[in-house]
């Protein structure tokens, strides 16, 4: 088994623009993550996106970091 350290940058500070991020989310009290990503959408709003590309509404986001390297266990 492989360890890795994950650091989480705050919200605010974006990731570069389409590059895929782990998204900490906090939805009603639930801690959860998803894969994702920082872009615009059709209309210029910048905003976190799910891998399928369905917006995640900022005040759920709690944060994001840089996808860990390696495969999944």
């Amino acid at each position: 088994m492989t360890t890795t350290t994950i650091t989480w940058h705050k919200p605010a500070n974006y990731p570069d623009a389409d590059a895929r991020v782990l998204i900490g989310l906090n939805i009603d009290g639930i801690r959860d993550s998803c894969e994702g990503y920082f872009g615009c959408n059709p209309d210029g709003r910048e905003s976190y996106y799910t891998v399928d590309d369905q917006p995640i509404e900022h005040h759920h986001v709690t944060g994001w970091a840089e996808m860990p390297e390696g495969p999944a266990p």
